[in-house]
């Protein structure tokens, strides 16, 4: 169940003062609850204009890139991580809403991991084509890395259940996911 379907309203779900005894649990939901002022009619706006950044970032030829070491080029595989937790994020803010948040049901996550897969594909096709550029397999499996991270925390803070230690132990886990995920793409191709 998730505070959004509850009648409860969200203060009553963790305290008077949620910032007190759960300051990362109401940070998350008031950052969620800041993006979800933004109409699901408007949600395409931010979701077509991080897609087209990604585009863009993606079109930077190769030449242009200088050959990193190794702290840098984990740095940017872990960006790939960041870029796609955001597209999963916007792509959120297209669900079907209750109570003030995004209704992140196993249906409406598992739409929004399909569409940052796709679209992870496509920028690696789209980046074989860039001069001094590749695609690789590790790179779409970090995007899925992020978006699924994203999603994970958003959809355990709209529970009504949610606790602090719920919170860290998600945002803990999605960060090793997401640190993993690019050590893989660094280190093992």
């Amino acid at each position: 169940m998730d505070w959004a379907s509850s009648s409860k309203p969200l203060a009553a779900s963790t305290s008077a003062d949620p910032s007190r005894r759960a300051p990362l649990l109401a940070a998350t939901r008031g950052a969620g609850a800041l993006l979800l002022r933004i109409g699901r009619g408007w949600a395409l706006l931010p979701l077509a204009a991080w897609m087209a950044l990604i585009w863009s970032v993606s079109s930077i030829s190769g030449r242009t890139l200088v050959a990193a070491p190794l702290p840098s080029a984990f740095l940017r595989n872990l960006a790939h991580a960041f870029e796609f937790g955001v597209l999963a994020l916007f792509a959120a803010l297209l669900a079907p809403r209750a109570r003030g948040w995004a209704r992140l049901d196993a249906r409406a996550c598992a739409l929004v991991v399909l569409g940052v897969a796709l679209y992870g594909v496509v920028d690696e096709v789209h980046q074989s084509r860039t001069p001094g550029r590749s695609a690789t397999w590790e790179d779409v499996v970090t995007d899925l890395v992020g978006g699924a991270s994203v999603l994970l925390v958003a959809a355990y803070a709209g529970r009504a259940d949610a606790t602090e230690r719920g919170i860290w132990l998600r945002f803990g886990a999605a960060a090793l996911a997401c640190l993993a995920s690019a050590g893989v793409a660094t280190w093992v191709v």
